[in-house]
């Protein structure tokens, strides 16, 4: 890997790490527990997402799955 390589990833985890907290002060829950507020006491984040229902779509384009039922069902 080259140091232009280097530098065009560091570049990358930058944007992508900006964005990431961008979304979590816009109120996306799933950003919210990668801030570090929310990772000492992630669980009023967890209560945000399981009111949302089963299923949370985040704006980033993940999933969080709250229930055991549809989590046993989407791992098998």
């Amino acid at each position: 890997m080259t140091m232009l390589d280097d530098l065009r990833l560091a570049f990358q985890f930058t944007v992508q790490r900006t964005a990431v907290k961008a979304m979590a002060l816009r109120g996306d829950p799933i950003c919210q527990l990668q801030s570090k507020r929310h990772i000492a006491n992630p669980y009023p984040v967890y209560e945000k997402i399981r009111t949302s229902g089963a299923l949370h779509h985040s704006t980033t384009g993940l999933y969080a799955v709250t229930s055991h039922e549809l989590c046993n069902a989407v791992l098998r």
